[in-house]
This record gives C-alpha cells, sequence and structure tokens, in this order.
C-alpha cells in the first residue's frame, strides 16, 4: 500500500516557497484585471500580501495511517466481493453448459425450469401444487412413475417408480 506520508514534507515546501511571478493590475473598459505581463512599459508589479503558512500538526502521521488502513480495508472487501462474483458466475456457467447438454441428450437435471422440462418430456400427466414453492410434474409411461420436483422455479428433483402389477 502506497503512502502519501513521505509526499507531506514536500507539498508543504511548494505551497510555503515564495511566488516569483509579478501581478499587475490593469483597467480594461473600466474593469480592474490581474495579468503576469504589464498593462504598458512604465506599469509597477501590484504587491501582493505575504503568504500564509500552516504548519503540519502533530497528529498528521496519525490520520494518514488511518487512512491508508482504510483504504486497504476497502480494496480487501473489492477484492473479495470480486472473487465472490467470479465464483458465482463460474458456477452458473457450469451449470447452463450442464443444462444445454441435458436439452441435447434430452435428459432432465436440477437446475432446469418447466419449460426445459417440457421441452425435454412434454405435457405432464399431474400437476400438483401450481405455482408453488414445491410444484410436483408426474408423468406415467406404462408401469412407470416419473415425478418431477419443482422449488422456485427449478427442478429440485427428479425420481422414477415402477409399479408391480
Amino acid at each position: 500500500m502506497r503512502s502519501f506520508r513521505p509526499l507531506l514534507p514536500l507539498l508543504f515546501a511548494a505551497i510555503t516557497l515564495p511566488s516569483a511571478a509579478a501581478v499587475y493590475r490593469c483597467d480594461h473598459n473600466g474593469k480592474p484585471v490581474y495579468t503576469d505581463k504589464p498593462c504598458n512599459n512604465g506599469a509597477e508589479p501590484t504587491p501582493l500580501p505575504a503568504l500564509t503558512t500552516i504548519a503540519p500538526e502533530s497528529h498528521a502521521a496519525k490520520l494518514s495511517d488511518q487512512y491508508d488502513a482504510d483504504v486497504a480495508r476497502r480494496h480487501k472487501a473489492r477484492d473479495k466481493a470480486d472473487a465472490e462474483w467470479l465464483q458465482q458466475r463460474q458456477r452458473s456457467e457450469t451449470q447452463a453448459a450442464l443444462i444445454r447438454k441435458a436439452l441435447i441428450d434430452g435428459n432432465v437435471v436440477k437446475g432446469m425450469t418447466p419449460d426445459q422440462v417440457q421441452q425435454v418430456l412434454n405435457l405432464p400427466a399431474r400437476v400438483e401444487d401450481p405455482g408453488g414453492a414445491h410444484e410436483r410434474w408426474t408423468y406415467q409411461n406404462g408401469r412407470t412413475r416419473r415425478t418431477i420436483t419443482f422449488s422456485n422455479g427449478v427442478v429440485s428433483a427428479d425420481s422414477s417408480r415402477t409399479s408391480r402389477k
């Protein structure tokens, strides 16, 4: 972490150095104009008041340390949030690739939406708790019954049972 502390003496020295430039007061259309060039050949520079200098306070080093610590804390938090975002994005991309492959292969996997399941299996024979938090679709194919459970709009379980008749 870069500290600005080494730059403070240079900054104070630059502020307290006397200015070498002269300032001239000229009248232009009845209004005073200040410039660094004389208005005419006999122009005299306008005297300027002395610069006010302020010595650094004794607690400036402590404030600088606090600032550096605050910046370090913010950078650490930002880096952590960036890493979490990247992990989430990688998980989303992996899940999307898995769902794309399942759609191509005609399979149902966790994370699919009802529309995607419908693409693979068509309409169910029965729907329980439609639109609810735990919607269940049942498919019947001969003696085999397949149940797809959705939690919050995505597949959370897929089970099959074969009945003995």
